[in-house]
């Protein structure tokens, strides 16, 4: 999984949770799964927005997809 480019240096990254029994927020059921968003912005330094919370593999996803634009945890 490679990460999406939005525009130059700015990506989107996620991690597809399918198997998750978690209520989202403690209240609502997750019967699909749930989709971690989060942005990369690379300029002069390299700045990740809205981190994630570590849930099933989200952080191989996530570490895959830093990889493909060269950045690493």
């Amino acid at each position: 999984m490679k990460a999406i480019k939005i525009s130059s240096g700015i990506y989107s990254i996620h991690a597809d949770i399918d198997d998750t029994n978690d209520l989202f927020e403690g209240f609502w059921p997750l019967p699909y799964g749930v989709t971690l968003n989060s942005y990369i912005v690379q300029g002069e330094k390299t700045c990740l927005i809205d981190l994630f919370k570590e849930w099933s593999d989200s952080l191989a996803q996530y570490e895959e997809q830093l990889i493909s634009i060269g950045v690493k945890l």
